[in-house]
């Protein structure tokens, strides 16, 4: 096993053990704190589990009031994605809570805020830099290709840096656009976001 393989392995096996199915409710599990962003139907928020608080995660909290039939089912299918994809450059899913008024997605909490951030922040990014965030991204999207996921929504801002010391240590995140390719071609919706889709779907 390479050197890689080995650290994502030890990073897959130090994963906490989901509680969803202990019959206990969120908010009897973790203790919910400072907000990180909000959406139309979500919010996404710091928190902890009540048993080990020395380890913060972003919890989403969707509204499933405001949710359409169509928005549940889009995200169900997200977590489902999530809960199969295991790569040390892919945002992982480490729970999820479907309760009465609001779904919960406990992933991993990352620091360094979004890659197009760093990118305005530092102006430009030299050839080492961008090098390795290509590497990093084509590893994981080969990944995904690999279990037949497309993410169709690959943009820096779904890039989320692992911390702010690191310019280019990013992991891919949002599979919100995600589907599973069940055989080629069968993809035809036209979706993304227009000034980073790949050419021919704008056709």
């Amino acid at each position: 096993m390479s050197a890689s393989a080995s650290a994502s392995a030890a990073m897959i096996d130090s994963a906490p053990q989901p509680d969803s199915g202990s019959g206990l409710r969120f908010e009897e599990l973790y203790r919910l704190r400072d907000v990180l962003g909000t959406g139309a139907f979500s919010t996404v928020r710091e928190g902890y589990h009540r048993r080990d608080r020395s380890r913060a995660f972003a919890i989403k909290c969707v509204n499933r009031a405001k949710l359409t039939d169509e928005d549940a089912a889009a995200l169900l299918d997200e977590v489902a994605i999530l809960k199969e994809l295991k790569h040390r450059h892919i945002i992982r899913l480490y729970d999820f809570f479907e309760e009465p008024g609001h779904y919960y997605l406990v992933m991993e909490r990352m620091s360094g805020g979004e890659l197009f951030d760093r990118i305005v922040a530092k102006a430009y990014y030299n050839e080492k830099e961008a090098r390795d965030v290509c590497r990093i991204v084509l590893e994981a999207v080969e990944f995904c290709h690999r279990h037949g996921i497309a993410h169709r929504d690959l943009k820096p801002e779904n890039l989320l840096l692992v911390s702010e010391s690191s310019d280019s240590e990013v992991k891919i995140a949002d599979f919100g656009f995600a589907k599973k390719v069940l055989a080629p071609k069968t993809l035809s919706t036209q979706c993304g976001t227009p000034g980073d889709v790949a050419p021919e779907i704008l056709e």
